[in-house]
């Protein structure tokens, strides 16, 4: 069997670009936020339907292993993109030795803008994430303090050669990163869709007009932020960093 890429890392933190970053037809399927770790799956809508523009039709399996057998005989690697870590410590255990960790980090500051620009372009209703609402950087730390732990445990376990941050800027920056992901991953990717899982989901409309096929420097410089809302995203940043074991 291909190594295992588990991605990792708190939300929008850009793990679904490095999901697809990774995905290529033929080659390699990360799936988006499947569960696996807690034995179970949930990839029934969202991963059939990305692999269906692929002229993939996903069979029915009555356990997990069937999953990754039928993969392996199609020569596809796989992995798995999640936000919701508490099933981490699993996915080593259920991978043992063959198991490649890329912690997505992304600086809290940016994560607590991204998350008022989300409130900004829902009119301030919280139905991507109600349990931030009102939205303060208490409540989203409250929120990823727990997948940060969860992080922290998986990220303790894996060996030196078989993991790596990958910083969301960096990759913005410096397409050389790619490489080193696509190094330590063992990655057969070369022509990676970006984009590719917004273009099939109608609330992923915004992203796929940002980035397009493309990773680009596009942020969220154009808000007119508040002072408090700056503030608040110092705040995060503060609370989360003391609380991170990866760097």
């Amino acid at each position: 069997m291909k190594d295992f890429i588990y991605v990792a890392g708190l939300f929008r933190s850009g793990t679904t670009l490095v999901q697809e970053m990774l995905t290529e037809k033929g080659k390699s399927f990360i799936f988006h936020e499947p569960r696996f770790g807690d034995g179970w799956w949930q990839f029934e809508g969202l991963d059939r339907s990305y692999l269906r523009t692929w002229d993939v039709e996903l069979p029915k399996f009555e356990s997990i292993g069937n999953l990754f057998q039928w993969f392996e005989g199609q020569g596809i690697q796989i992995g798995a993109k999640e936000i919701r870590n508490k099933g981490g410590c699993n996915y080593y255990n259920m991978f043992a030795g063959k198991l490649r960790l890329v912690v997505v980090d992304r600086d809290p500051y940016y994560i607590y803008l991204s998350c008022y620009n989300m409130m900004l372009r829902n009119n301030d209703k919280f139905t991507w994430s109600p349990q931030y609402a009102p939205l303060s950087a208490i409540n989203v730390f409250r929120e990823l303090l727990p997948e940060v732990k969860n992080i922290n445990a998986i990220w303790e376990l894996c060996h030196p050669e078989r993991k790596m941050v990958v910083h969301y800027g960096d990759i913005v920056a410096n397409p050389s990163n790619i490489t080193k992901m696509y190094e330590l991953c063992k990655s057969e990717v070369t022509t990676p869709d970006i984009g590719g899982y917004h273009r099939i989901l109608p609330r992923g409309e915004y992203e796929t007009k940002k980035h397009g096929n493309a990773i680009t420097t596009k942020s969220l410089g154009s808000v007119d932020t508040p002072a408090h809302i700056i503030e608040d995203a110092v705040k995060l940043r503060n609370l989360i960093n003391k609380e991170k074991a990866w760097n």
